[in-house]
């Protein structure tokens, strides 16, 4: 499972923005937010994660170990306690705290020699795409 492992050029996206406003994002950051292609660098050690979202305003840095409650810090700048699981190949990330009202992050190798990566949001009903690309 350390096929997410690399770091992950940023291709497109697909409703990003109006993800970022059913999170609550306000409208000057979700405007900067769309318009960033970032990068993520995936450190994997078995179920041990480290992943880096690097942009060239920030870089958010997410560490956690698979089937554990870990916090992280969301797009609106509160931390939250979340969960992360391999189901069906993908790893996924939902909130601890309210697993109804949450929203969820779902990361899948794809393509050709696993050099795709899928992310998808969701939040309620609407559900946001993000593609990257693995860098040789």
């Amino acid at each position: 499972m350390d096929k997410f492992a690399g770091e992950w050029e940023h291709v497109k996206s697909d409703n990003f923005g109006e993800y970022l406003k059913a999170n609550g994002v306000n409208f000057m950051l979700r405007g900067m937010m769309t318009t960033f292609s970032p990068t993520l660098q995936i450190h994997q050690n078995g179920d041990e994660f480290v992943i880096r979202t690097v942009t060239s305003m920030k870089t958010r840095e997410q560490q956690f170990t698979v089937g554990q409650v870990f916090e992280e810090t969301h797009w609106g700048g509160e931390v939250k306690k979340s969960i992360a699981t391999f189901e069906d190949g993908k790893l996924i990330v939902k909130s601890a705290d309210d697993p109804e009202h949450n929203p969820i992050n779902q990361r899948e190798v794809v393509g050709e020699n696993g050099t795709e990566l899928v992310m998808t949001l969701q939040m309620g009903d609407v559900t946001a795409k993000r593609y990257f690309k693995k860098k040789c």
